[in-house]
């Protein structure tokens, strides 16, 4: 498949009516965003454990490309292989809220900061 704008596809990754063959389910700013809050607390070589216990099969660096696309799948395995390194049942609620500290989704940045805030 050559590389096509997110905007190209459908739900699960179609593209006109059908399937792609690695659907798009899943930002790299999410995955990155994960990766970023794991490897600050666990540093480079937790990432690495997270990596292969997620089963992924992009190299890690891939994990901070915002710009790829991962399954469902991955994403999930990436949240259970957090949790268990970072021994944090809440890593998913505690990524988000450390969201806007680590230098991810520059352009959701940007856009938040722009808004009034009560």
């Amino acid at each position: 498949m050559t590389q096509l704008d997110h905007r190209d596809h459908g739900p699960g990754g179609a593209l006109n009516g059908q399937p792609a063959a690695d659907p798009r389910e899943t930002s790299g700013a999410t995955m990155s965003l994960v990766a970023s809050y794991v490897r600050e607390r666990a540093g480079v070589e937790g990432l690495a454990r997270v990596h292969v216990a997620a089963r992924i099969q992009a190299p890690v660096d891939a994990l901070m490309d915002e710009r790829r696309w991962f399954t469902y799948e991955e994403k999930i395995a990436l949240f259970e292989a957090a949790a268990a390194e970072l021994r944090d049942p809440e890593v998913t609620r505690h990524v988000g809220e450390s969201a806007l500290m680590l230098r991810v989704g520059a352009g959701v940045r940007v856009l938040l900061r722009t808004q009034a805030w009560p």
